[in-house]
């Protein structure tokens, strides 16, 4: 029953981040989401210790998630997140996003990994990234890498993880960061 709880919470955090920053709540959604935000940065569903795989599923993933609501909008509400939610808030999220460079569990993390790409992208990943690398170096290098570890793939033709060939999900992310 407690899983079925996290999973309708994350599912919503979800369609949060899929909210239009022109959405009259959508400041409001993003007091909500630091109101969830830890001292370490993590927006984690559930404490304690957990499988790996329900880590990665309830924390880590959220924490993507999140992270991409505040890139979306400190890249749009700049001074109004700096004076709500601070700048600092932005940076410990960005700096926890890097953790397991976006990386999900077991045959399902390049999976994960493609996923969390997305999110970030559809909230507007590339402006940021161009505008604001230096606010985490880290981060911002990580996204890099990423792209280039998916352009390498592309050029060796190498798309299989674990049991899966990611060749569309690799080229979509590729096609919607504009590479």
């Amino acid at each position: 029953m407690k899983e079925r709880k996290y999973e309708m919470m994350k599912r919503s955090i979800e369609s949060l981040s899929k909210m239009s920053r022109r959405n009259i709540n959508f400041k409001d959604v993003v007091i909500l989401i630091s109101n969830l935000q830890k001292e370490d940065g993590t927006f984690d569903l559930i404490s304690g210790t957990l499988p790996n795989d329900l880590k990665v599923y309830f924390n880590e993933e959220t924490t993507y998630i999140c992270t991409s609501i505040y890139i979306k909008a400190y890249l749009y509400e700049k001074e109004w997140f700096e004076e709500n939610i601070g700048l600092n808030s932005l940076r410990l999220a960005l700096e926890e996003s890097t953790r397991y460079n976006l990386f999900g569990h077991g045959y399902e993390a390049l999976d994960t990994q493609i996923k969390s790409m997305n999110i970030f992208i559809k909230n507007g990943l590339k402006g940021f990234i161009r505008n604001y690398f230096d606010i985490n170096n880290k981060f911002s290098e990580m996204i890099i890498s990423i792209l280039n570890d998916y352009k390498k793939r592309v050029d060796e033709n190498n798309y299989k993880y674990g049991f899966s060939n990611y060749e569309v999900e690799i080229k979509k992310v590729l096609r919607e960061y504009e590479i």
